[in-house]
């Protein structure tokens, strides 16, 4: 393999992580606006959409990094394997992180009353407050 097509496969492993990291600082940009309330539905469907996506990086990462792997000369394969466990440990910390939040926001939800129905997993909530209010006839 030429060293241009090294090149090649370096530089799309890198637009793979670099989407990895996009996610990273998404999540951590989302967790702070769940905390103000901010956007609340729109950033949860936003994290369900690119966690779908984020889900499919790790069969594109792993074709990628074999490809690099196949072609490093043996004395270097220790360090195509540390870059191989460290995307590793970040993608799935990343998809940890996404997970925990939408379980913190369907478990928040249940526990202000949500109708079971509404609840994400077809969880079983219980409703703790009624919000209707009381209406006295004169």
């Amino acid at each position: 393999m030429s060293d241009e097509e090294i090149s090649k496969l370096n530089r799309k492993r890198g637009t793979i992580k670099a989407k990895l990291t996009s996610f990273a600082t998404f999540l951590t940009e989302m967790k702070c606006d769940l905390e103000a309330n901010v956007n609340v539905s729109e950033n949860i469907e936003k994290l369900i959409t690119k966690l779908e996506k984020q889900e499919s990086l790790w069969v594109e990462f792993e074709t990628v990094q074999m490809e690099i792997e196949y072609v490093t000369p043996e004395e270097r394969i220790g360090e195509q394997y540390q870059i191989r466990e460290t995307y590793y440990n970040d993608y799935t910390k990343g998809l940890a992180q996404a997970k925990v939040l939408l379980n913190s926001y369907d478990e928040n939800r249940c526990n202000k009353g949500s109708v079971a129905s509404e609840c994400v997993d077809g969880r079983n909530c219980s409703v703790t407050e009624n919000s209707v209010r009381e209406i006295r006839l004169l």
